[in-house]
């Protein structure tokens, strides 16, 4: 059978399943799991699901034909209504034990796998051959980098957007020059603007105004978030990548441009 693309909703349905599957002990592992959905008015229906191998479950919202969609897609099988009754306020559908195919872990692995390939690619450009160019801003993301891998007693992670900060700004110094401004016809940002100073020069270097409009708003995003990620891990894990992100296509280009020192 030919897998099909799956709608985002049923993607995360997968996704969890896998996962499900994957955080049982080994001997507890058989692919197979007992489904029972109830559908309440006015709600969104609510799967309960227990691993046949397992007195271990989860529960999800899902909608009603969604495992029903995942095997017609090739990605499970069984799924079938198989009774339905009525409890409470409820109307319990039962079905056919769900069995994950393999298909259904490589779909998901190679989504999951792409994103952190990618990540990777950005990290090492950065990590290689920036560091070699501007040193200090590369020493202020890798202690950020560090930081989102270390736990935090007191769960603050401000001290990773300080460190994106203080990289950006160091990279701003860097790369800006008093004449991207005169092009422009505007003022000169203040030695602390730093985000003016990248706005400013991405605005004289990049060709095309698709491609300059996307980095614009791309570091003014990056700006936003910087000070959203002192509230959770994954705040700061967004910092850092962005900043990175930010960086990277900066210095390539500068690169294009022949205006930046080179590796």
């Amino acid at each position: 059978m030919v897998q099909s693309q799956l709608s985002p909703h049923d993607e995360t349905i997968l996704f969890q399943l896998v996962e499900f599957e994957r955080s049982l002990p080994r001997e507890e592992q058989s692919r197979r799991f007992e489904v029972k959905i109830h559908k309440k008015v006015s709600k969104a229906p609510e799967a309960f699901i227990r691993a046949a191998a397992s007195v271990r479950g989860i529960q999800l919202n899902i909608d009603e034909d969604c495992f029903l969609e995942l095997a017609a897609a090739g990605y499970t099988s069984g799924g079938k209504h198989r009774a339905s009754w009525v409890d409470g306020e409820a109307i319990v559908i039962s079905l056919d034990v769900v069995k994950l195919m393999e298909s259904a872990f490589k779909y998901c692995d190679e989504k999951h796998d792409f994103p952190t390939r990618l990540a990777g690619e950005r990290l090492e450009l950065v990590d290689s051959r920036i560091s070699t160019v501007y040193p200090e801003v590369v020493a202020y993301l890798k202690k950020a980098y560090d930081a989102v891998r270390s736990e935090q007693p007191e769960d603050n992670w401000s001290n990773v957007a300080h460190d994106c900060q203080d990289a950006m700004r160091a990279f701003a110094d860097a790369v800006y020059k008093p004449d991207y401004a005169f092009q422009l016809h505007e003022e000169s940002p203040s030695s602390a603007d730093f985000e003016k100073k990248l706005e400013q020069m991405i605005r004289v270097k990049t060709e095309g105004e698709e491609l300059r409009g996307l980095l614009v708003k791309l570091n003014k995003y990056a700006h936003a978030r910087r000070h959203d990620s002192g509230t959770t891990r994954e705040e700061a894990k967004r910092c850092v990548l962005l900043t990175y992100l930010l960086v990277a296509e900066v210095y390539e280009l500068l690169i294009q441009s022949g205006s930046a020192q080179k590796a």
